[in-house]
């Protein structure tokens, strides 16, 4: 048998050369891995250098190579999307080289002709919910792979077929699979050469129905090695020896340099490493992570590194040997944030943190536990802290890079490149107004959007490469519990922080006095609790409020732990939301021995993140701002003319993408005969030479672009809003579209990172603004962001679809007391009181407005 694997991974480990006509370096040429592929012709060879490259859902539509230049040395991970592979296949191509990890399917063959392809020397990791490579056609027998030399762990299949032509897989390893080969309706299955460890099942062939000529049936070669006790009912295999003695012999590796046989080295003992800890036997488990760290840090891989550390930690941890366990857990983090430190794009940067989060959570469950053990250790402080680095990066850089124009230094090259690709994206979405276009051609359509906001997304990382302004930032470290206590705190003020985990919940107290730490449900439950309450408070039925119990309840989970706090003289409460509890509003919690709103004894607002909010609060003012308001009221037409019903059919179009749940998206876009009101009701507070109103005809975003908006301490939108869940930087506010469509009447988050604002407050009094993409320690990521990070200090956004008429009323009530001299949040609690005391008492009415960011301040406004 020893034999068999030998030869096994001495064919695993032979990596190709290739010939081509010329090659495309990422990223040299291109900054991204799906740039480069939509720019390469049939026989060219895309070759990727060394790194972590985050993106998936790229589109492989031609006859070429891609191939890491160093074998494992191109990391591909696709955080986790919910919804596209890493590679998708359409053509004749061969894929090598890389580690591909942390997606929905690794490659995918799907909406494609009957071509034969091939993969080979690949690491793939972490496919938890869906199959290491899928041939999926949607019908016909279509797709032909060749399937060798790859790593497949912690998938859900390792390979798996669907309506395909056929598939040869040899000379693979598959470690803690679900299933190692499911397969259903194809011509051929054939699979010899392989070595199985720790999955679950070896195969499942389906008894669906299969086209004429087909079969479920897979394959076995007579060369199929079984090394896992759960399937051969051995155990206490010594199995392991023989296998790392066949990977690190190096007569096996005359094709490898030092480099790359020493990563694939670690990624190996990396993989034992888990196998042995799900097995429960620790000790293992721990010499071969530590085998693998040794490695990692010789080579300087990162990738290796917190793999291996986050296992130690877990290995100690479950052996109660917590002390060791901290420190682990320390150490990988200080990795995830040198890397997360690298990239260049909010998109990376998030998603990076997305697929590490575990790490932080483990880590701060850890704390809490030693907390509970030793009160007096300060290990409360520590988890407080590490829980504030988990959250919100993106918007504490981007509050740093905004004190810096980004295209301040373009080059010629790249000013016409950005012209050049603003305007392609431009007319791409006036085709998509078009009400008239067939299916086929709006999903084309689509598909050449994405690929421009790619090229753009492309050209911004490589803008702040080219930019020395850039490359000297500093950025902000997050502010642990004595900072926070200097910067927001005093004797009515406590912040209330959440860390929603899929495994560990926690919530801390942060007043002038101490620092409290209670636990949570886990996020499961929290979640279904959460979701209920919303029900209610967004029925259309609104004559009485018959969510008390679970208003009693939610306060109880996640307020009563510190009640008696909060009533010693406590008035204003910071939230820090986490996980669904964004959607939550806090305000409309009630206490447990009345039935009284929380917004009736407390002010209520929100931050991304306590150190966001510290950053926001310190931002300086530009210069003197000698406007107070400007309100851009948009209350569409009695009868839409053909332009407007090009903008809805647009934006449609957008919302439709990925099966997204389309009845959370407004694009029918009824007329707001109270917007118009509102916005005139609010200008009566205001001195006529200080505002200025851009309502009905005058809504126009070319109008409004041409402005100098850092003149304004205010600006109101009334207007209706669009909030795409998924690709979040497609939401957008409802202008007028100019006549001549040179601006399409949607202001996008793409274009509000363009404005320069110098505001206190802009109000986004539009349904679901407050909405947008929830990322894994980045919270919601859409218009209020996007806002705050281009220089207002503060947004009121919504939380669901409003009723224009009541928000007039609501409006009013808030502008009429701000421009008393009241603070923002006290403004709002004072609006939501009037609300609750008149015929729109029931919290649909005013508990959607919520404040982010600078809570405390008045606004100086002429009377």
């Amino acid at each position: 048998m020893l034999k068999k694997l030998s030869l096994i991974v001495a064919l695993f480990l032979t990596f190709p050369v290739f010939l081509n006509c010329a090659v495309i370096k990422v990223p040299s040429d291109f900054p991204t891995i799906k740039e480069a592929v939509y720019a390469a012709q049939d026989g060219d060879t895309v070759e990727v250098e060394d790194g972590l490259y985050l993106e998936s859902n790229i589109i492989i539509d031609k006859k070429i190579k891609i191939r890491s230049k160093n074998l494992f040395g191109a990391i591909i991970d696709g955080c986790r999307d919910r919804w596209d592979p890493i590679f998708r296949v359409q053509a004749e191509t061969e894929i090598s080289g890389f580690i591909l990890k942390n997606a929905i399917e690794g490659i995918s063959q799907r909406f494609s002709p009957d071509v034969a392809w091939t993969a080979h020397d690949l690491v793939i990791l972490n496919i938890i919910d869906g199959s290491g490579i899928s041939l999926n056609d949607v019908a016909e027998n279509n797709g032909r792979a060749n399937i060798y030399n790859i790593i497949f762990d912690n998938c859900g299949d390792a390979v798996a077929t669907n309506d395909a032509y056929g598939v040869d897989v040899k000379h693979c390893l598959i470690t803690n699979c679900n299933i190692a080969f499911s397969g259903a309706d194809h011509v051929y299955f054939n699979v010899d050469h392989v070595s199985i460890w720790n999955c679950k099942y070896l195969c499942r062939e389906t008894s669906w129905p299969t086209n004429p000529g087909a079969t479920n049936k897979i394959n076995f070669g007579p060369d199929i090695n079984i090394l896992d006790p759960l399937l051969n009912g051995v155990k206490g295999s010594d199995f392991h020896l023989s296998l790392i003695n066949s990977f690190t012999d190096t007569k096996n590796a005359t094709a490898l340099n030092p480099s790359s046989y020493q990563s694939l080295e670690g990624l190996t003992f990396n993989i034992i490493g888990d196998v042995y800890f799900r097995l429960n036997e620790f000790d293992k488990s721990a010499e071969f992570y530590r085998k693998a760290l040794i490695i990692g840090e010789k080579i300087s891989s990162p990738e290796i590194n917190c793999h291996a550390l986050y296992g130690l930690a877990l290995n100690h941890e479950k052996q109660g040997e917590l002390s060791e366990a901290l420190e682990y857990y320390k150490r990988a983090v200080e990795v995830i944030e040198t890397v997360r430190g690298e990239l260049q794009s909010k998109e990376y940067k998030s998603g990076f943190l997305k697929v590490k989060i575990e790490i932080y959570e483990s880590l701060i469950n850890l704390l809490a536990k030693l907390h509970k053990e030793n009160p007096s250790k300060g290990y409360d402080r520590e988890a407080f802290y590490f829980t504030e680095r988990s959250k919100a990066r993106i918007f504490l850089d981007e509050l740093q890079e905004a004190q810096i124009d980004l295209k301040a230094h373009l080059s010629d090259n790249l000013k016409e490149k950005e012209k050049s690709i603003l305007k392609e994206i431009s007319q791409t979405q006036i085709q998509l107004r078009d009400p008239g276009l067939s299916p086929e051609k709006r999903q084309k359509l689509l598909a050449q959007l994405d690929e421009e906001e790619n090229k753009y997304k492309g050209l911004i990382v490589k803008i702040k490469m080219e930019n020395p302004d850039y490359a000297q930032l500093i950025f902000p470290q997050p502010h642990g519990y004595g900072q926070i206590k200097e910067k927001l705190l005093n004797s009515e003020t406590a912040l209330i922080e959440y860390l929603i985990g899929e495994k560990h919940s926690i919530v801390f107290l942060a007043t002038p006095d101490d620092l409290l730490i209670s636990r949570l449900p886990d996020s499961e439950s929290l979640k279904t609790l959460v979701d209920n309450y919303l029900s209610f408070l967004t029925l259309k039925e609104t004559r009485g409020f018959k969510a008390i119990n679970g208003g009693k309840r939610l306060f109880k989970i996640l307020l009563g732990p510190f009640a008696e706090q909060l009533e010693k003289n406590i008035k204003k409460i910071i939230i820090v939301p986490d996980g669904n509890l964004h959607f939550l509003p806090f305000e409309t919690l009630i206490q447990e021995d009345n039935t009284r709103f929380l917004i009736q004894d407390y002010e209520i607002s929100y931050a991304p993140s306590a150190s966001a909010l510290a950053n926001v609060l310190e931002r300086k003012y530009l210069k003197e701002r000698s406007k107070d308001l400007l309100i851009v009221s948009n209350p569409g037409q009695r009868k839409p003319n053909k332009v407007y019903s090009f903008v809805r059919s647009f934006l449609k179009s957008l919302s439709l993408k990925k099966n997204q749940e389309s009845d959370e998206i407004i694009y029918d876009f009824p007329n707001l005969p109270y917007a118009e009101r509102e916005a005139k009701a609010i200008a009566r507070f205001f001195d006529e030479d200080k505002k200025l109103l851009l309502t009905r005809n005058a809504a126009e975003e070319r109008g409004f672009k041409k402005l100098d908006l850092s003149e304004f301490k205010i600006l109101h939108f009334a207007t209706h809003g669009v909030i795409n869940s998924e690709e979040w930087w497609r939401s957008a506010l409802i202008f007028l579209p100019d006549k001549d469509l040179q601006e399409d009447g949607s202001l996008q988050p793409r274009e509000i990172y363009d404005l320069k604002l110098d505001s206190d407050l802009v109000v986004l009094s539009a349904c679901q603004t407050a909405k947008g993409r929830l990322e894994k320690g980045e919270g919601v990521m859409g218009l209020v962001n996007a806002f705050i990070n281009t220089g207002s200090k503060s947004v009121i956004s919504s939380l669901w679809n409003i009723n224009d008429r009541s928000t007039a009323q609501f409006m009013k009530y808030f502008y009429g007391h701000l421009i008393e001299g009241k603070s923002k949040a006290q403004a709002l609690r004072q609006a939501k009181l009037k609300m609750i005391n008149s015929r729109f008492s029931h919290p649909f009415y005013w508990a959607a407005f919520i404040l982010m960011g600078d809570y405390d301040s008045a606004i100086d406004v002429q009377k």
